[in-house]
């Protein structure tokens, strides 16, 4: 690090920076289980980083990505992370919406929504899947998102 150089603050510090930005109403007093999120998402972010962005700082971007998901999808309410509350009629469950269907991967909605690192190797495994099946095509962060948000 040169003379003058502020240190980068590390990816769990950023996540959870970005989501107290966004979270709102009694949600934001939820510290502990914030907390657990942004560990899970940074920990997600930091094992697939390279996936979608590259460079340096891929992980921040993956993570940033992360909370863009949740924030859009469930506002990161607990009735969602804990699967009381449901989505599309009940087909679409954790903070991620994952939709009913292939995307659980064989897996029980009651393992799903006991294990949120489950469900965001899910979520993340569902939003991968364009890179996947169009290797050598340039697909934007945006498609991406919009491939993931059509289920």
């Amino acid at each position: 690090m040169g003379a003058g150089s502020v240190p980068m603050p590390d990816l769990f510090s950023v996540i959870l920076a970005a989501m107290l930005t966004v979270v709102k109403g009694p949600t934001a007093n939820e510290t502990p289980r914030l907390t657990s999120i942004a560990q899970d998402i940074s920990e997600a972010a930091a094992a697939r980083q390279g996936e979608v962005f590259k460079g340096a700082r891929a992980d921040v971007a993956l993570g940033m990505m992360i909370v863009a998901i949740a924030h859009h999808e469930s506002g990161f309410l607990s009735s969602v992370d804990t699967c009381t509350r449901r989505g599309d009629t009940g087909r679409s469950i954790s903070l991620f919406q994952i939709l009913r269907g292939p995307n659980w991967e064989g897996h029980s909605a009651e393992e799903i929504c006991k294990d949120r690192k489950l469900a965001l190797r899910l979520a993340l495994n569902v939003l991968f899947r364009p890179l996947k099946s169009n290797v050598n095509a340039r697909i934007s962060p945006q498609q991406l998102l919009n491939a993931y948000v059509t289920g």
